[in-house]
Protein backbone atom coordinates (compact mmCIF):
# COMPACT_ATOMS: atom_id res chain seq x y z
CA UNK A 1 0.00 0.00 0.00
CA UNK A 2 1.47 3.37 -0.97
CA UNK A 3 2.26 5.97 1.66
CA UNK A 4 -0.68 8.37 2.05
CA UNK A 5 0.08 11.85 0.79
CA UNK A 6 -0.97 13.86 3.84
CA UNK A 7 0.38 16.98 2.16
CA UNK A 8 -1.93 16.70 -0.87
CA UNK A 9 -4.42 19.31 0.42
CA UNK A 10 -1.50 21.79 0.45
CA UNK A 11 -0.16 20.84 -2.98
CA UNK A 12 -0.80 24.22 -4.62
CA UNK A 13 0.97 26.02 -1.79
CA UNK A 14 3.94 23.63 -2.11
CA UNK A 15 4.10 24.19 -5.88
CA UNK A 16 4.17 27.97 -5.41
CA UNK A 17 6.92 27.71 -2.79
CA UNK A 18 9.01 25.49 -5.07
CA UNK A 19 8.50 27.83 -8.04
CA UNK A 20 9.54 30.92 -6.11
CA UNK A 21 12.36 29.35 -4.10
CA UNK A 22 15.96 30.37 -4.70
CA UNK A 23 17.23 27.06 -3.28
CA UNK A 24 18.62 24.73 -5.92
CA UNK A 25 18.22 21.60 -3.82
CA UNK A 26 16.35 20.32 -0.77
CA UNK A 27 17.73 18.07 1.92
CA UNK A 28 15.72 15.84 4.25
CA UNK A 29 15.16 18.53 6.86
CA UNK A 30 13.85 21.02 4.31
CA UNK A 31 11.57 18.32 2.80
CA UNK A 32 10.23 17.63 6.30
CA UNK A 33 9.45 21.31 6.79
CA UNK A 34 8.01 21.99 3.31
CA UNK A 35 5.76 18.92 3.21
CA UNK A 36 5.14 18.85 6.99
CA UNK A 37 6.37 15.27 7.25
CA UNK A 38 8.19 13.15 9.80
CA UNK A 39 11.74 11.99 9.09
CA UNK A 40 10.83 8.56 7.65
CA UNK A 41 8.10 9.95 5.39
CA UNK A 42 10.48 12.65 4.12
CA UNK A 43 13.09 10.01 3.28
CA UNK A 44 10.47 7.93 1.44
CA UNK A 45 9.36 10.98 -0.53
CA UNK A 46 12.97 11.78 -1.46
CA UNK A 47 13.46 8.19 -2.61
CA UNK A 48 10.33 8.43 -4.81
CA UNK A 49 11.52 11.69 -6.36
CA UNK A 50 15.12 10.59 -6.84
CA UNK A 51 18.04 11.80 -4.79
CA UNK A 52 21.48 13.06 -5.66
CA UNK A 53 24.44 12.38 -3.38
CA UNK A 54 25.90 15.64 -2.01
CA UNK A 55 28.98 15.03 0.15
CA UNK A 56 27.71 12.89 3.07
CA UNK A 57 23.96 13.27 2.58
CA UNK A 58 21.35 13.08 -0.18
CA UNK A 59 19.45 15.98 -1.69
CA UNK A 60 16.69 16.45 -4.22
CA UNK A 61 17.15 19.06 -6.97
CA UNK A 62 14.41 21.73 -6.71
CA UNK A 63 13.37 21.48 -10.37
CA UNK A 64 13.14 17.68 -10.18
CA UNK A 65 11.05 17.98 -7.00
CA UNK A 66 8.83 20.62 -8.62
CA UNK A 67 8.25 18.42 -11.68
CA UNK A 68 7.40 15.47 -9.43
CA UNK A 69 4.92 17.49 -7.35
CA UNK A 70 3.32 18.88 -10.52
CA UNK A 71 2.94 15.32 -11.82
CA UNK A 72 1.21 14.34 -8.56
CA UNK A 73 -1.01 17.42 -8.90
CA UNK A 74 -1.97 16.39 -12.43
CA UNK A 75 -2.85 12.84 -11.41
CA UNK A 76 -4.02 12.88 -7.80
CA UNK A 77 -5.05 16.41 -6.86
CA UNK A 78 -8.11 16.45 -9.14
CA UNK A 79 -9.44 13.37 -7.36
CA UNK A 80 -8.84 15.09 -4.02
CA UNK A 81 -10.71 18.19 -5.22
CA UNK A 82 -13.58 16.01 -6.43
CA UNK A 83 -13.74 14.17 -3.08
CA UNK A 84 -13.64 17.46 -1.18
CA UNK A 85 -16.44 18.88 -3.36
CA UNK A 86 -18.60 15.80 -2.74
CA UNK A 87 -17.86 15.95 0.98
CA UNK A 88 -18.82 19.63 1.10
CA UNK A 89 -22.06 18.87 -0.78
CA UNK A 90 -22.91 16.10 1.69
CA UNK A 91 -22.17 18.43 4.60
CA UNK A 92 -24.39 21.10 3.06
CA UNK A 93 -27.21 18.62 2.39
CA UNK A 94 -27.01 17.29 5.95
CA UNK A 95 -27.04 20.83 7.38
CA UNK A 96 -30.09 21.69 5.27
CA UNK A 97 -31.82 18.51 6.41
CA UNK A 98 -31.08 19.26 10.07
CA UNK A 99 -32.32 22.84 9.63
CA UNK A 100 -35.54 21.60 8.01
CA UNK A 101 -36.07 19.11 10.85
CA UNK A 102 -35.41 21.83 13.44
CA UNK A 103 -37.93 24.11 11.71
CA UNK A 104 -40.53 21.33 11.76
CA UNK A 105 -39.88 20.67 15.43
CA UNK A 106 -40.14 24.38 16.25
CA UNK A 107 -43.48 24.43 14.46
CA UNK A 108 -44.57 21.52 16.66
CA UNK A 109 -44.55 18.99 13.82
CA UNK A 110 -43.11 15.56 14.43
CA UNK A 111 -40.51 14.17 12.05
CA UNK A 112 -40.10 10.46 11.61
CA UNK A 113 -37.14 8.40 10.58
CA UNK A 114 -36.89 4.81 9.48
CA UNK A 115 -34.10 2.78 7.93
CA UNK A 116 -33.88 2.67 4.16
CA UNK A 117 -32.90 -0.84 3.24
CA UNK A 118 -31.51 -1.86 -0.13
CA UNK A 119 -34.85 -3.58 -0.82
CA UNK A 120 -36.73 -0.32 -0.34
CA UNK A 121 -34.28 1.73 -2.43
CA UNK A 122 -34.36 -0.79 -5.28
CA UNK A 123 -38.11 -1.48 -5.03
CA UNK A 124 -40.16 -2.34 -8.10
CA UNK A 125 -43.85 -3.17 -8.35
CA UNK A 126 -43.09 -6.88 -8.25
CA UNK A 127 -40.89 -6.57 -5.16
CA UNK A 128 -43.39 -4.60 -3.05
CA UNK A 129 -44.56 -6.24 0.17
CA UNK A 130 -47.89 -8.11 0.02
CA UNK A 131 -49.48 -5.29 2.04
CA UNK A 132 -49.31 -3.05 -1.05
CA UNK A 133 -51.85 -3.80 -3.79
CA UNK A 134 -51.80 -1.99 -7.12
CA UNK A 135 -54.72 -2.51 -9.47
CA UNK A 136 -56.12 -0.32 -12.25
CA UNK A 137 -57.35 2.88 -10.64
CA UNK A 138 -56.72 1.67 -7.09
CA UNK A 139 -53.79 1.45 -4.68
CA UNK A 140 -54.42 -0.26 -1.34
CA UNK A 141 -51.98 -0.29 1.56
CA UNK A 142 -52.74 -2.45 4.58
CA UNK A 143 -50.90 -1.58 7.79
CA UNK A 144 -51.22 -1.99 11.52
CA UNK A 145 -53.25 1.01 12.78
CA UNK A 146 -51.06 1.07 15.89
CA UNK A 147 -47.93 1.48 13.71
CA UNK A 148 -48.29 4.56 11.48
CA UNK A 149 -44.55 4.47 10.71
CA UNK A 150 -45.21 1.18 8.90
CA UNK A 151 -47.66 3.08 6.67
CA UNK A 152 -44.97 5.67 5.94
CA UNK A 153 -42.47 2.93 5.04
CA UNK A 154 -44.94 1.23 2.72
CA UNK A 155 -45.88 4.52 1.02
CA UNK A 156 -42.21 5.39 0.61
CA UNK A 157 -41.49 1.97 -0.89
CA UNK A 158 -44.43 2.40 -3.25
CA UNK A 159 -43.18 5.83 -4.35
CA UNK A 160 -39.69 4.47 -5.02
CA UNK A 161 -41.12 1.44 -6.86
CA UNK A 162 -43.10 3.75 -9.14
CA UNK A 163 -40.06 5.98 -9.73
CA UNK A 164 -37.77 2.97 -10.34
CA UNK A 165 -40.18 1.15 -12.67
CA UNK A 166 -42.70 3.64 -14.04
CA UNK A 167 -43.46 1.61 -17.18
CA UNK A 168 -44.65 -1.35 -15.10
CA UNK A 169 -46.77 0.99 -12.97
CA UNK A 170 -48.35 2.59 -16.05
CA UNK A 171 -49.06 -0.86 -17.47
CA UNK A 172 -50.63 -1.98 -14.16
CA UNK A 173 -52.98 1.02 -14.26
CA UNK A 174 -54.48 -0.05 -17.58
CA UNK A 175 -57.67 -2.14 -17.27
CA UNK A 176 -57.18 -5.80 -18.15
CA UNK A 177 -60.40 -5.92 -20.15
CA UNK A 178 -61.47 -3.00 -22.30
CA UNK A 179 -64.79 -1.52 -21.30
CA UNK A 180 -67.71 -2.54 -23.50
CA UNK A 181 -69.56 0.43 -25.00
Amino acid sequence: MPTPRTWLPRIYEIIEILKSSSAQEYDRASIEKLFELQRRAALLLMKQVGTVRKQVHSVVPRLVLLAWVQKIEATEAQDLVRRQRISEQIDQDMAERRAAQAALQEAGKKTIEFPLTREILEASLTSLPPDVHVTPGCITINFDPDDPIQACQLLYALGLAIANDYDSFAAAMKPKHPAVA
